[in-house]
């Protein structure tokens, strides 16, 4: 991985909050990284100051909450994603978000337009 892919991780890490040890180049933020709502907002932010506007026409609603307002069901799997509490994993599938992993961040910016994970 090039210099992008240590942007993106190091901006996941100072302003999403990202655990340095989760980072890694197939690490999804919302699923893997717990960056949404307002840490989301501040990687965006990160992600624009450091490669320009054109970042935040990207289709983030797929796969990430950007308000920290998350449907009910979303919210239970948010608290049992905080506890980490495994019998309740039958209980809170997954959400209904896509997976954008760091790596594909990264290899979007490299090529300097927008395409499907």
């Amino acid at each position: 991985m090039g210099s992008a892919f240590y942007r993106v991780s190091e901006i996941a890490i100072s302003e999403g909050g990202a655990k340095r040890l989760r980072v890694s180049s197939n690490a999804a933020l919302d699923q893997d990284l717990d960056i949404y709502g307002d840490a989301a907002e501040d990687v965006l932010e990160g992600l624009e100051k450091e490669f320009g506007e054109w970042v935040l026409g990207w289709p983030w609603h797929r796969f990430i909450y950007l308000s920290e307002v998350v449907p009910f069901s979303s919210s239970l799997e948010c608290l049992w994603r905080r506890l980490r509490l495994p019998w309740l994993t039958p209980l809170f599938p997954r959400t209904r978000l896509e997976r954008l992993e760091l790596g594909h961040i990264a290899a979007v910016i490299d090529k300097g337009e927008w395409f499907e994970p």
